[in-house]
């Protein structure tokens, strides 16, 4: 993540290096479920919106950290490119009218 990628084939060395990487998420991952490091609350839902911030012109604009200190919001972060931002809710439980719930999270944020 955070790495633009400029190949558009692969040799085995790349398959090798990202079976490897893909097995210390997992031996991660299982680590936690060990250690009981996960949620046991139930089902939650949540959002992570990307967003593109555009000139007049509908091109890029990359202006996105004057973007988020003009708005100043915790829960808007930037993303990977200059010209990106991300939107977050926080977790709601996945009962009852969770969706309009979350869409209301997203229209007041």
């Amino acid at each position: 993540m955070g790495q633009e990628i400029n190949l558009s084939s692969f040799g085995q060395e790349d398959f090798d290096l990202f079976a490897k990487r893909l097995d210390e998420e997992t031996r991660l991952f299982e680590g936690l479920c060990a250690a009981n490091r996960l949620s046991e609350d139930g089902f939650v839902i949540g959002f992570e919106i990307e967003a593109w911030l555009l000139d007049h012109g509908f091109f890029p604009n990359p202006v996105n950290q004057r973007f988020l200190d003009t708005l100043d919001h915790p829960m808007v972060v930037p993303e990977l490119s200059r010209f990106n931002v991300e939107l977050n809710c926080d977790p709601l439980p996945l009962t009852g009218d969770v969706l309009s719930r979350a869409a209301s999270d997203l229209s007041r944020l």
